[in-house]
Order: C-alpha cells, then structure tokens, then sequence
C-alpha cells in the first residue's frame, strides 16, 4: 500500500502557506491573529479535498461514457 498523498492535501503544506501569507500580511499592516489562522487551515482542506473528489467522480463518468466496451 502506498502512504503517500498529494501535497495539496497536506494539512503541513496548507498551514505553511496560510502562515507565509499570514506573515506578509502582518508585514504590510494588516493584524492575524493565531485564532485566525486556525480557523482558515480546516476549511481550506476541506474545499481542496471535496473538490479533488468531485472533479475524480466526473472523471470517472467521463471515462465510462467514452470507453469502447459494454458493462456486462
């Protein structure tokens, strides 16, 4: 089995972004709190995470709408 995933599904990779733009936005003026970015991390996961499922659901119907063989 391979316990490998997509890096856009990383909680890690998620949060190091969320805190590299959180940083930026400290260093123009703008205030995020720790709070904040807690609340962002979850949901963005789960957006990406829902999507990437629905966008295999679609594939997958593709896929057997031009495939060449019957389902018996």
């Amino acid at each position: 089995m391979d316990n490998s995933k997509p890096w856009y599904l990383s909680k890690t990779v998620w949060g190091a972004l969320i805190v590299i733009a959180a940083t930026l936005l400290r260093l123009t003026g703008y205030d995020v709190s720790e709070a904040d970015l807690q609340t962002i991390v979850d949901p963005v996961i789960n957006v990406i995470s829902n999507t990437m499922t629905a966008i295999g659901a679609v594939m997958a119907l593709v896929g057997r709408f031009k495939a060449n063989k019957q389902i018996k």
